[in-house]
């Protein structure tokens, strides 16, 4: 998918700055010599590991892969019937609440969305033809984050979506993937070599 229109703006003190808009809001990126058509495949690789972030919390799998730990709290008796003139009651969890509104009633970090679903607002926030830059553009969704992160590790790709990742890149660059994937910010340090490994294996 081709990148909308790059518009540049230059300041006071002669730095600019250039950006786009896409389809949530607006994307940093810079100006001077640049490779559109490689920002192009930035965006795209970018876009996957977005995608791969949400597929990872909606299966309920945590950054280490391992599924994460069971809902907890919410318990509240709920009236179930009157018999011989005495209320009786029943215990729902959050895990009910979420079953009996359609969800899957496991931590996949979505819930009743509130001030919109957290995971709807990770997006590229700055994007070049080096590198992209993913994050929660949402204050109301960095603080959900935040508090899910506490509770059990999620934010960051499993051991097996940096093989999916890699793989992609290897596709696209060729060459370099695993230090591109870091240099880009999409893998950290401790996946740089597992990265490498993987592109010996796609090469």
């Amino acid at each position: 998918m081709p990148l909308p229109k790059i518009t540049i703006k230059t300041w006071k003190d002669g730095r600019q700055v250039a950006r786009f808009r896409d389809s949530q809001g607006l994307v940093r990126t810079s100006v001077g010599t640049m490779n559109w058509a490689r920002a192009e495949q930035i965006k795209q690789l970018a876009d996957y590991g977005i995608a791969l972030q949400v597929a990872q919390a909606r299966a309920g799998l945590g950054s280490d892969g391992q599924q994460m730990p069971p809902l907890k709290g919410g318990s509240r008796a709920v009236f179930v019937a009157s018999v011989n003139g005495k209320a009786r009651f029943t215990r729902k969890t959050y895990a009910d609440w979420k079953a009996a509104h359609g969800l899957q009633p496991i931590r996949d970090l979505y819930g009743a969305g509130k001030d919109g679903h957290m995971l709807d607002d990770i997006r590229i926030n700055y994007l070049d033809d080096q590198r992209a830059s993913i994050a929660i553009t949402s204050r109301s969704s960095r603080g959900k984050a935040s508090g899910n992160e506490q509770r059990s590790p999620w934010w960051g790709w499993s051991p097996d979506s940096v093989r999916k990742l890699t793989s992609a890149a290897a596709e696209l660059f060729q060459t370099g993937v695993g230090e591109h994937l870091f240099a880009m910010g999409l893998i950290g340090a401790n996946a740089l070599s597992e990265a490498k490994r993987m592109w010996r294996k796609v090469a």
